[in-house]
């Protein structure tokens, strides 16, 4: 009866600890910010695996990279990070998103929730990036990363990652995606380029252009188009059934997406 008893203390001991905490080990450090100094480029170095876990209970798998379009009238060329007035003037939609990701991107705080962070992205119309070239879940991996958004027309936005060359593609189709981005045309399907179908308030809807946020403003004449950025780590526990988790999302930058022509 003794040893009955001792095992059951001890299995109660076990249960207490799963149930009180233990959880709150399960983690991956955030993506040290990078360099973004104007609306065409941005870079930033992604850690290896065994650098951004804990190496207790996670296993780090990949990295995904969320965005949003917005319509503009106006047309900046400088660093949109610090400076909300200029954020505002882009679009206010844009300074509304970014404060709202303030409260996940803020590593001076230990109260950061990311637990399911694709869905909180998701929420605020913000969607996974893509890559012509492949599935980005194994071509985004760890090393140097460059993001550029030309201003020459007609030329693809593209990543550098390791000196290979991908170029941008809006989400693709999927669970929960399912729109028809305009403009719908050879060659410029699911592009990152500016185009007059694109800042179309008309296609501004879930079925068209779901990724871009509708400006409303009379003036100035809406004739330009940016792009907002995240990118986050994901991972899984090593407990059974594994669940997904993030690390803090690090914020990329805001580009002017180029002309078609």
């Amino acid at each position: 009866m003794k040893y009955c008893s001792g095992l059951l203390v001890c299995i109660l001991a076990i249960f207490c600890l799963l149930s009180c905490g233990l959880d709150g080990s399960f983690y991956i450090s955030h993506i040290p910010e990078g360099s973004y100094d104007s609306v065409s480029f941005a870079s930033i170095t992604l850690p290896v695996a065994d650098r951004i876990s804990d190496g207790r209970n996670t296993r780090f798998t990949h990295f995904a990279i969320y965005y949003r379009i917005y319509m503009s009238g106006e047309q900046i060329s400088v660093n949109a990070r610090i400076d909300e007035t200029l954020r505002a003037s882009v679009h206010s939609q844009l300074q509304s998103d970014f404060q709202y990701f303030y409260r996940f991107t803020d590593i001076t705080t230990t109260e950061v929730n990311t637990s399911n962070l694709e869905a909180t992205f998701s929420a605020r119309n913000y969607f996974k990036l893509s890559l012509f070239e492949g599935n980005m879940d194994s071509l985004l991996t760890s090393g140097f990363l460059e993001i550029n958004f030309p201003s020459i027309a007609g030329e693809q936005p593209s990543i550098s990652m390791n000196g290979n060359l991908y170029t941008l593609q809006r989400a693709i189709l999927g669970p929960g995606i399912n729109f028809i981005p305009q403009p719908n045309i050879p060659g410029l399907y699911r592009t990152f380029l500016n185009h007059p179908a694109l800042y179309d308030s008309a296609n501004a809807t879930r079925e068209l252009n779901a990724d871009v946020a509708n400006n409303t403003r009379t003036t100035p004449e809406i004739l330009y188009t940016y792009v907002s950025m995240y990118i986050m780590a994901i991972g899984l526990t090593i407990e059974m059934p594994p669940r997904t988790i993030y690390s803090q999302p690090t914020f990329l930058g805001i580009f002017m997406l180029p002309n078609w022509s």
